[in-house]
């Protein structure tokens, strides 16, 4: 049997780690303003964020959609997730973001990237700002081949 000591201790280090992992950028008075609480939807069926990312995404051509599925337990909050990765996208030329926010019966939270229609991920607050560089590249082609319409 684990030591219940043991297995808490390890959680709350593992949050920590990715809360600093996450966190780690320094950003300004204006960005530390973002809020995420007008971005909740609910719909009759789940997950209707990532539908509503697709369906924003291809009236949005240039523009990334962000689906994110809030984890009881999440090891960082939801305007935490809009800050940064709003922040991470204007950083590669992205203006155009439009997050999709739903909660989420699992512990910990899911993030999808949406352009053109598209989906990149799901991944965990862990993985996806490693994915940001080549979804904007993607969101800022303005070649007519890749484009929905």
């Amino acid at each position: 049997m684990k030591n219940p000591i043991h297995f808490y201790l390890q959680k709350a280090v593992l949050s920590a780690v990715l809360t600093v992992i996450f966190l780690a950028p320094v950003y300004s008075a204006e960005q530390a303003t973002i809020s995420a609480k007008d971005d909740y939807i609910t719909c009759w069926k789940q997950p209707c964020v990532h539908d509503e990312g697709i369906d924003w995404s291809i009236k949005h051509a240039n523009g990334v959609a962000i689906s994110v599925r809030m984890g009881k337990k999440a090891a960082v909050t939801d305007d935490q997730i809009k800050q940064i990765l709003t922040a991470d996208l204007k950083h590669y030329g992205v203006e155009n973001v439009k997050f999709f926010f739903e909660n989420f019966d699992g512990n910990s939270s899911a993030i999808a990237l949406h352009v053109r229609g598209g989906v990149e991920g799901i991944f965990g607050i862990d993985t996806v700002r490693d994915k940001i560089k080549n979804v904007a590249r993607r969101a800022k082609n303005t070649n007519p081949l890749f484009s929905p319409n």
